[in-house]
């Protein structure tokens, strides 16, 4: 005999992402999800030679198992083009790589430990590099996030499968179209 079971049976479980009040940013307990209706068309063009995400979080309660997807760019293709996500107090990196046995390649840093931070992720063709604060926190040269890899729907708080609810708060997102340089991650910081 084979029994099957569905408990808690909520075909339909409510978004859990809620408005922060009195700051400006969301909340994200599992299961919860933003995102836009549509990819918009100008994130990338030809012109593009890097990019520059900045997101101002606070990561919830540390993951004990999984990778908790805090940011997605996907195109409708799997693996997703650009991932940011939590494993343990790690901020990771993750795009796809056909020829890697796992489908993709990742790159990470210590930086989530329950905290507000700043952290930036900006790369070109000569790597990428992390910050956390407005400081540099390591280079990964040879880490190049090809420019294709920034189209698609963003997705914040989960996997574009739902598969990988993360917790914790974003006050505050940008991605530039260019890598900003030590400097100017040090001044946007500041200001």
């Amino acid at each position: 005999f084979l029994v099957v079971g569905w408990w808690p049976f909520v075909p339909a479980p409510r978004n859990r992402v809620e408005w922060l009040d009195p700051v400006p940013g969301l909340s994200f307990r599992p299961p919860s999800v933003a995102y836009e209706d549509e990819a918009p068309r100008n994130r990338v063009n030809r012109e593009t030679k890097g990019f520059t995400v900045e997101i101002n979080l606070e990561a919830g309660a540390e993951p004990r198992s999984n990778i908790h997807h805090i940011l997605t760019l996907h195109d409708g293709r799997r693996p997703s083009n650009f991932v940011l996500c939590q494993w343990k107090s790690e901020l990771i990196l993750r795009i796809p790589e056909p020829a890697n046995p796992r489908g993709f390649r990742e790159v990470g840093v210590n930086v989530l430990q329950q905290l507000p931070r700043v952290v930036v992720v900006a790369g070109d063709s000569a790597g990428t590099a992390f910050y956390a604060d407005g400081q540099l926190l390591r280079r990964f040269p040879r880490f190049v996030v090809p420019v294709e890899n920034l189209r698609g729907r963003l997705i914040l708080g989960d996997s574009a499968t739902g598969k990988h609810p993360w917790t914790g708060k974003i006050f505050g997102l940008a991605i530039f179209n260019r890598r900003l340089d030590d400097f100017e991650v040090a001044m946007r910081h500041r200001a």
